[in-house]
């Protein structure tokens, strides 16, 4: 409440001369108060100083106050006032001379009126003590220190000010700037700072320093503008150091606002420093930085918080930095915070490049930590924006992020470029930790978005580090780039990886996360005009065996939509991990997810296992493949129809790499793995409009495992289109099985389709090359109940191009069998439709010793060529129930080639009557059907050794069971003796040829 009467006072003119209304001992209280005298001070004597005992021009009977500075060359006046209640202006204060101006009051001061006139630089100080031109004033008389402890002053103002020279607002306590209008010529500086130290006016510790700025505006002509807060002791104190309300601050130079409390005490911290509804611009270097060192048992506490509807602009560079140090048994700590998550969206634009920090150092005992956490929030960029998070030192945290969207819309002017980055280091005993999330988020019209997240390995452990995630997000711009690498867990002995650490440490892991994965992208679409990259690794997880589960992906991709107007590329790198169990450690995983671009490259490398004593044998293990492809569709025709590009090839390009099985010791154990296949196709479409290259290798492994393929297909539609007739191009498939016991082929299909109809396919397989000599079913080539065509298309399918043109495309299968006992063939085919309008080449071998290995085989297959068709191998080449039509010439170079299942030898055949040509030969019985169709059934080559081995069981086989149900062409059915003669003649006849 305002004094009764307002009054000026001096005793003894303050022991400088200070004479108020003429007298040494004057008061005023009411009119105009004239202030004249002094003492000059300072090396030139242009210094001149004066002291009241109280000012105070409450009330309204004080008009106005006048202070004689006429003689000599005064620069600056200096007026202290001792009151321990601080000054009180309230009218307007007139210098006779232009000077600058400087307002000591240690008890504070309240400005509320019309302010100074003819006044230079102004300064409002409440504090002890003052340096001007390294001259030091006290404000009191004295120096002999008090015995009691001095409130700190603080600073209202509720006023208009305008400044020709520089402003400076500094405190000890709080700073208080509402409702007022400061206009600046030069610099503006507003500090509140606890003293380090005072002897002549001992402050009471619970110094609360702050600055608040609400409903005002604060601008300079061409300066800089200054906002520094730093509380030093603990305090009581909930409220922002720096707090800026709807308010404007305007800059001509460079802005800075600088908040900082050290060792606060327990319970809840408000936000260090704190900007709602405020516009804050600056034609040089924008900087805002809140710092907290030092704080315990902490429920919520925030370096800088954003919210309201705010806007940032510089001509040169935003920056917006929360740092936190050392905290101690923390509930929720934000080094950036951007909206307050309580349902009042936060609205935010940059203008000007803009770089947020987050960094969150040295906490233990941890709840949540986010170095930048942005929820319900609208953001708007409209230059460069950088999110960058700074992680390190972290122990026994349940949950640590480093750049955290969440309900958030993140938009530019398709100018700017999004970078978001992550850094964690050294986090010990976590159980989530997340380098970058966008959860429920947008990103539109950015020219380019980067995201890279990587974090270091952990001393004890990480249970669910994921460098990115993007859960149900839409992101869209010019092109995308993505680095993720997830954390690894390290234990801290040798002993205890060697299994001999009799109380191991604890590991539990919730089994249903994607630990330690590099990039998890879920129930999201990314857009893209021209390329998305997206680089994922997992990181190394060491845990002791036990029933936990980690499932370290390098890039997991689940029921999201990818779309790229030139490029899709992503690498991932699966997890590896010591005597754990570890599934599903994937290179890359689509999961019903749909990429469309015209060109798409999917790399990937499946996680390594680390075994360490016989023990680990226990542990079944499966999934930790290269790239896996689930119930997914990969286009690389951007559009409805297919339109592809001449200069780029519209080509899919798989290359996958399954994760090895090893052991530190000699021993070869058996082990229950599954599935480290290369490449995995599941129930999903593949439409590549240009050449492809596909490269599949299995894990390798010492231990017996099976079903680890090079490329496995299944239930999967695989269409290979070209349109430029220009170019020859052939689609490649390669798989190689490295290792295993059972079922380990090069290239498996299964109830699958191929469609290329306007250029050539070939198929490259190898079998399980390290594999145990008990081995069985290790192929180089399977096909399974599968339709194959090449030069043509599957009539039924009706969204499949038709061929441009009646050229002939060839399809080309080399397959080499594995090692093991039985049943390891170089190329296999159940129960399939291979149709092509070229030539069909097909060479198979059989590598194991025994005799139970063929070069090929078909059964219940129909094959037909518009061409010729070759079948080359090492070994038998069997025909079961197979179906042949071709309309070339067909040859067959192997060691031994016969039907199976009461068939006749597959010997060139040729009618004894020179002048008849045999067009077909058929051969029935009740049950079993092989037929052979061919223009010019010319060559069949069979080794010297196998002929007649060959003759006699085929004859036996023939003339037993079918007798003469066998027919040819001829109208009369031949005999036994004329068959006899003809295969006979045909005998002679090739080994007149060798």
């Amino acid at each position: 409440m305002p004094p009764a009467f307002a009054d000026l006072k001096v005793n003894g003119g303050g022991r400088v001369g200070t004479k108020l209304n003429g007298s040494l001992n004057g008061t005023c209280r009411r009119g105009i108060c004239k202030i004249s005298g002094g003492m000059r001070k300072g090396k030139n004597k242009n210094i001149l100083m004066h002291r009241l005992d109280k000012f105070d021009t409450r009330g309204g009977s004080i008009k106005k106050v006048k202070i004689n500075n006429s003689k000599g060359k005064i620069q600056t006046i200096v007026l202290s006032v001792t009151d321990p209640r601080g000054a009180f202006l309230t009218v307007p204060t007139f210098l006779k001379r232009r000077s600058d101006f400087v307002l000591l009051s240690p008890g504070g001061i309240q400005l509320k009126g019309k302010g100074f006139h003819n006044v230079g630089s102004l300064s409002l100080i409440a504090k002890p003590s003052f340096k001007v031109d390294h001259f030091l004033f006290h404000a009191a008389e004295s120096k002999s220190p008090s015995s009691e402890l001095m409130t700190p002053g603080k600073i209202k103002i509720s006023s208009n000010l305008s400044v020709d020279g520089n402003l400076l607002i500094d405190s000890v306590g709080e700073i208080r700037i509402q409702d007022s209008t400061i206009k600046v010529a030069d610099s503006l500086q507003v500090v509140s700072k606890t003293l380090r130290g005072n002897m002549y006016a001992p402050y009471d510790q619970q110094a609360e320093n702050q600055v608040s700025i609400s409903n005002s505006s604060l601008g300079t002509a061409y300066g800089n503008l200054d906002v520094n807060v730093s509380r030093r002791l603990s305090t009581t104190n909930s409220a922002p150091a720096i707090d800026i309300d709807q308010s404007d601050l305007d800059a001509a130079g460079k802005m800075s606002i600088k908040g900082r409390i050290n060792n606060p005490s327990r319970g809840l911290t408000a936000p260090v420093l704190e900007i709602d509804s405020s516009n804050l611009k600056a034609k040089r270097l924008l900087r805002v930085k809140g710092t907290l060192r030092n704080f315990q048992k902490s429920k919520d506490s925030i370096a800088v918080a954003l919210s309201g509807r705010s806007s940032f602009a510089s001509d040169r560079e935003t920056q917006i930095l929360g740092l936190f140090n050392s905290g101690v048994d923390l509930v929720r700590s934000d080094a950036v915070r951007i909206g307050n998550g309580s349902g009042d969206r936060a609205s935010v634009s940059f203008r000007g490049p803009v770089k947020i920090i987050g960094k969150i150092h040295d906490f233990q005992s941890s709840r949540s930590s986010y170095a930048i956490w942005v929820t319900e929030s609208d953001l708007f960029a409209f230059d460069d924006i950088h999110l960058s998070a700074d992680v390190m030192n972290v122990a026994w945290s349940q949950s640590t992020s480093g750049v955290f969207l969440e309900d958030t819309s993140l938009l530019s002017n398709q100018i700017g470029s999004l970078v978001l980055s992550s850094s964690i280091y050294r986090v010990d005993d976590s159980i989530s930790d997340f380098g970058v999330v966008i959860d429920r988020s947008n990103i539109n019209y950015f020219r380019d978005v980067e995201i890279d997240s990587w974090a270091d390995t952990s001393r004890v452990r990480v249970a669910g580090s994921l460098g990115i995630l993007l859960d149900q997000a839409y992101l869209q711009s010019g092109s995308m780039r993505f680095s993720g690498y997830g954390a690894s867990g390290v234990q801290r002995s040798a002993e205890f990886i060697h299994g001999q650490q009799s109380e191991p440490a604890d590991l539990r892991i919730q089994p249903d996360d994607v630990h330690n994965s590099g990039i998890f992208i879920n129930k999201s679409r990314l857009v893209a005009e021209n390329d998305i990259k997206i680089d994922g690794i997992a990181g190394e997880f060491q845990s002791f065996f036990g029933e936990n589960v980690s499932m370290p992906f390098g890039v997991y991709i689940f029921k999201s939509n990818l779309d790229s107007g030139r490029l899709i590329k992503i690498y991932g790198d699966g997890g590896s991990s010591y005597s754990g169990r570890t599934s599903l450690a994937t290179g890359v995983h689509l999961f019903k997810s749909n990429l469309s671009s015209l060109k798409i490259d999917l790399m990937g490398d499946g996680g390594d296992i680390f075994y360490v004593s016989q023990v680990s044998s226990q542990v079944a293990l499966d999934g930790n493949e290269g790239l896996l492809l689930e119930s997914s569709r990969l286009d690389t025709s951007a559009q409805s129809t297919p339109s592809f590009n001449s200069r780029t090839k519209n080509s899919i390009q798989l290359n996958g790499v399954g994760g090895d099985i090893k052991s530190e010791d000699a021993s070869r154990l058996r082990f229950d793995v599954d599935a480290m296949n290369g490449v995995s196709i599941v129930g999903s479409e593949l439409i590549s409009g240009d050449t492809a290259y596909w490269l599949g290798e299995s894990g390798n492994t010492p231990h017996g495992s099976d079903s680890n393929q090079g490329i496995y297909i299944e239930d999967s539609d695989i269409f290979f289109y070209d349109e430029n007739l220009d170019r020859q191009e052939t689609a490649l498939l390669i798989g190689v099985s490295q290792s295993g016991t059972n079922n380990n082929h090069g290239v498996l299909v299964f109830d699958s389709t191929f469609i290329s109809p306007n250029s050539d396919l070939a198929f490259d397989g190898e079998g399980a090359i390290n594999a145990s000599q008990s081995g069985e079913l290790n192929r180089g080539i399977v096909f399974d109940n599968s339709f194959i065509y090449v030069g043509t298309s599957a009539p039924y399918l009706d969204q499949i191009q038709k061929p441009l043109n009646k050229s002939k495309y060839d399809l080309t299968i080399f397959g080499s069998g594995g090692q093991g006992y039985m049943d390891n063939d170089g190329v296999v085919d159940f129960n399939s439709d291979i149709n092509v309008t070229g030539d069909i080449i097909i060479d198979g071998t059989a590598f194991a010793s025994s005799g139970l290995n063929a070069s090929t085989l078909f059964k219940d297959t129909n094959l037909s060529a518009g061409g010729d068709l070759f079948v080359s191998g090492n070994t038998d080449s069997i025909f079961d129930r197979a179906t042949i039509s071709v309309q070339g010439e067909m040859s067959v170079m192997v060691d031994g080639a016969f039907i199976d299942h009461s068939s006749v030898l597959r010997t060139s055949v040729s009618s004894p009557d020179s002048n008849l040509k045999m067009q077909s030969m058929t051969t029935q019985n009740l049950s079993n059907v092989n037929q052979i169709s061919v223009d010019n059934f010319k060559t069949v080559q069979l080794d010297r050794s196998d002929i007649q081995n060959s003759i006699e069981t085929s004859e036996a086989a023939l003339f037993s069971n079918l007798g003469s149900v066998v027919q040819t062409s001829f109208s009369t059915p031949l005999s036994l003796q004329e068959m006899q003669a003809m295969l006979l003649n045909e005998i002679k006849a090739i080994q007149n040829r060798q």
